[in-house]
């Protein structure tokens, strides 16, 4: 029996393995003791035993000819376990394989290979080849089904916020995030309270890096009605960081590292774009500590994701940009890192727009 778990039915475990949740679908064949504990291990948080399972599970299988399609669910469901883990190399090999696979069984716009296509972008966009995530999420577009659902629709369209804003393409993200609500509007009740957060919450970093303080406050509005207290730390911490409220925004960010550092198995992503925020923050209150802080920052981004990440290269160019002295190399570094990573940017909205599902109509 093949069960196919989408994130929105996990995010709840999920809500804090990354800057904010990205959606994918988790494959589990189910029946085994094994299985069966890879997925009370996913409902429950605990992605590190989630992703050891799935690997037992997967090299059980590796060698089985007769077996290939289950091969392909472990490693599907292996490489979502290390996007929630930011694993995100690991996951993009695995689930290359996976989608070799279900693509030579089952076809292209299979749903189950368009799971792993899915899956796939996703990692691509953590490993930073935000051109490939693009062209990954025009499949998706293209192989949806005649009869795709409104919410369906709309999810593609916030597929697409998601690597646009990773990407630096603010607007672009912006114009999904808004596309995405309009089409969920055309349902009876939607979107509900917590989808309007959620959307919501998905704007704020938009507005920090764009300098629009006032949207930014008007965009936690319903986050902090919605979402559970600790939850909201980081958020709100984006939020007053937008409008200059340098010292609530310092003790929002204390909170939102003191939650992430409590979780069983904490993102080393999320712990590097938080102590990123805190060092500026810092900077901003001539804090002795802001250039340690972005240090850490940087320390993480190369860790998790990488030292050719267009995330570390911004991490190094803060640092330069708040302490120049001493750090003159660190600016080369990161205009380095920014030319090397050129072709891996996306084409943006105008290019695909058309492989877009328009805002369906009454």
């Amino acid at each position: 029996m093949l069960i196919v778990f989408p994130y929105h039915l996990i995010a709840s475990v999920a809500l804090m393995a990354h800057s904010e949740p990205s959606p994918f679908t988790v494959t589990v064949s189910g029946g085994t003791a094994e299985e069966n504990a890879a997925t009370q291990a996913m409902w429950t948080g605990d992605f590190l035993k989630m992703e050891k399972i799935h690997q037992r599970l997967a090299d059980r299988l590796a060698n089985d000819p007769l077996r290939e399609l289950d091969f392909a669910n472990e490693l599907n469901s292996l490489g979502g376990a290390q996007i929630i883990r930011g694993k995100y190399q690991e996951a993009v090999q695995n689930l290359e394989k996976a989608d070799a696979i279900r693509v030579k069984v089952l076809g292209r716009y299979h749903r189950y290979s368009i799971t792993t296509v899915e899956n796939l972008g996703i990692a691509c966009i953590g490993t930073g080849d935000y051109r490939r995530a693009e062209q990954l999420r025009v499949i998706l577009c293209r192989g949806r089904s005649p009869d795709s659902t409104v919410s369906e629709l709309a999810g593609l369209w916030q597929r697409f916020a998601v690597l646009y804003r990773e990407a630096g393409r603010f607007a672009d993200s912006e114009i999904c995030i808004q596309e995405n609500l309009a089409i969920l509007r055309t349902l009876p009740g939607r979107p509900t309270a917590d989808e309007f957060a959620q959307y919501h919450r998905w704007l704020i970093p938009l507005y920090l890096e764009t300098n629009q303080p006032e949207k930014a406050r008007k965009a936690f509005e319903p986050v902090a009605k919605s979402w559970h207290p600790k939850l909201v730390h980081l958020p709100k911490g984006e939020m007053l960081l937008a409008n200059h409220e340098y010292r609530a925004a310092a003790d929002s960010l204390a909170y939102a590292l003191l939650y992430e550092q409590t979780r069983p198995d904490p993102n080393p992503t999320k712990f590097a774009y938080i102590w990123w925020l805190i060092g500026r923050t810092e900077a901003a209150l001539d804090d002795p500590t802001a250039q340690e802080s972005l240090k850490r920052a940087v320390t993480f981004y190369k860790s998790s994701l990488g030292s050719d990440h267009p995330h570390y290269a911004r991490s190094l160019r803060t640092l330069y940009g708040f302490f120049p002295q001493g750090n003159e190399a660190l600016a080369a570094e990161a205009d380095a890192i920014r030319e090397r990573a050129k072709p891996k940017q996306p084409r943006g909205l105008d290019a695909v727009r058309s492989e877009l599902p328009h805002v369906p109509t009454r």
